[in-house]
Order: structure tokens, then C-alpha cells, then sequence
């Protein structure tokens, strides 16, 4: 992936030498498409210890986020200069999908409720309005590292789903959900491989008919399949990651009907 320096800049270390002073906030953050404020939030985030990535174009903020896998996403909505504000939801998606990637923050120009209910649906963790102080999204960050922190700490339940191989639907704890077609071609290449581990090209051949293209949607794919599957989707247990392989499904919580 090449880029030039002033769409990519190199990965900024904190100024204290790299020793992260604070636990409680991410170890790493990409910040996109920040403009003009993007001086003010690097030093931000380099006061908590943070190291920290600019890229300036929504456009390479995918294949950034593959290579430096973020625990921590910043996005600017829109650089009406660069961008178009309609990729921005579609973006997000796509990185909700990349392996590796933790809190996504998005700053969004608009104060309409739709914009935000949007990119939270399609993966935002968090969305902010105007004014975007750095003080504000950096506190807004931390209190969501935060609650991940006390999370992960907890006994996860023993979350167990019946899936209908024919109908598409998944019964869980919050009763019946409905797979879309993809989501359910997934599903069953999951199935049929009867919990031994299935390879990230053998599911791409399959479905998509190997196109490389599509590894990004097939990421994004499976992102949605564990928050319909997962009683914590960050932290997966029936549809894991076997990592340099690709994905297996736990068949000790699935139930074929």
C-alpha cells in the first residue's frame, strides 16, 4: 500500500517515550479525515500515552486500519474537500469488519438525530455532535475503554443459539432473528464444516466466487453475524477467529434444527 506524505502521515509515538501512563485508555488510535483539529487531538491523545496515526482521506482509512489494527478509531465525518458524506456509513461498516478494530468514534457535522441512529447501526460505537471539542471526545473515548476494561473482566455466560438451517432464523436470548441472504450462506459454509476451522478464500470462492475485492465485505459480513449471534460480540465465542486460518464455529453453543 503506498501513500504519499501528505495523505498518510507516519506513526506518531508519545512524547514519553512510549511508556502508556494510562491503562484505562486505548494503546492506539487512527485518526481520520480530522482536518484543521487534527494538531490538537494528536496531542491529546499523545498526553494519555497513545500512539498515534493520521490519515487524512476516508478512502485509505481500511487498509490503515488492517496494518495498525486501532484500538481506537477517531473519524470526521466528512472533509468536503476530499470526500462525499454518503461513504461515510458504508465506511464504517466495512471497518466495524476489520479484525482488530476497537471503539469507533465518529464526529458528525449534522445535529439530526437520523445521521447518528445510522452510523450506529452500522457499527459506530459512538457518535458526536457539535462542537467537537478535544476534551470532549477524548473523555467520551476513555469512559467507553473504560466500560470494555470492566467487561472483559467479567464471567461470560455460557450464551448457547439454535439456528433453522431452512427458515434463516436464529433463536437466542432475545428470541428470533432473521439472517439476510449473505449472513446465512456464511452460516451454513460454518455449518457444514462441523467445527473445524474454515479458510477466510475458501469462504470468499464460495460465496463470492473468490473475488479479492471482497474480502471487506466478507469482513463485514461476519462482524454482522456476531452481534446477531454473541451476547458480546468484541469478545466472540461462537463464531471465533482462528487466527492465520479463518473462522470456526463453536458447535459445543449451536443447536441444527
Amino acid at each position: 500500500m503506498a501513500h504519499d506524505d501528505e495523505s498518510f502521515d507516519s506513526l506518531r509515538t508519545p512524547a514519553n517515550g512510549g511508556m502508556l501512563t494510562t491503562p484505562s485508555f486505548a494503546r492506539s488510535a487512527l485518526l481520520v479525515g480530522m482536518g484543521p483539529s487534527t494538531p490538537e487531538f494528536v496531542e491529546g491523545l499523545q498526553t494519555e500515552g497513545v500512539q498515534t496515526l493520521v490519515i487524512h482521506r476516508l478512502s485509505e482509512c481500511i487498509d490503515a486500519a488492517r496494518l495498525m489494527r486501532p484500538e481506537l478509531v477517531i473519524l470526521l465525518e466528512v472533509d468536503p474537500a476530499l470526500d462525499d458524506v454518503s461513504l461515510c456509513p458504508d465506511l464504517v461498516e466495512t471497518l466495524r469488519g476489520v479484525e482488530g478494530v476497537g471503539h469507533i468514534l465518529v464526529l458528525i457535522e449534522s445535529t439530526e438525530p437520523e445521521s447518528a441512529l445510522e452510523l450506529l447501526a452500522r457499527g459506530a460505537d459512538d457518535v458526536v455532535a457539535p462542537p467537537h471539542s478535544v476534551e470532549t471526545v477524548l473523555l467520551r473515548a476513555r469512559l467507553a475503554r473504560e466500560r470494555d476494561s470492566v467487561q472483559s473482566l467479567l464471567p461470560a455466560p455460557f450464551h448457547t443459539i439454535q439456528i433453522d438451517r431452512e427458515a434463516r432464523h436464529i433463536h437466542g436470548g432475545e428470541g428470533e432473528i432473521v439472517l439476510t441472504g449473505r449472513e446465512s450462506q456464511v452460516l451454513a459454509k460454518l455449518l457444514e464444516a462441523a467445527g473445524e476451522p474454515i479458510r477466510r478464500r475458501r469462504l470468499l470462492k464460495a460465496i463470492w466466487g473468490g473475488d479479492q475485492e471482497s474480502v471487506a465485505v466478507l469482513d463485514a459480513t461476519i462482524h454482522r453475524l456476531r452481534r446477531k449471534l454473541e451476547a458480546n460480540p468484541s469478545n466472540p465465542k461462537i463464531l471465533t477467529t482462528v487466527r492465520g486460518v479463518g473462522y470456526r464455529l463453536e458447535m459445543a453453543r449451536v443447536e441444527v434444527v
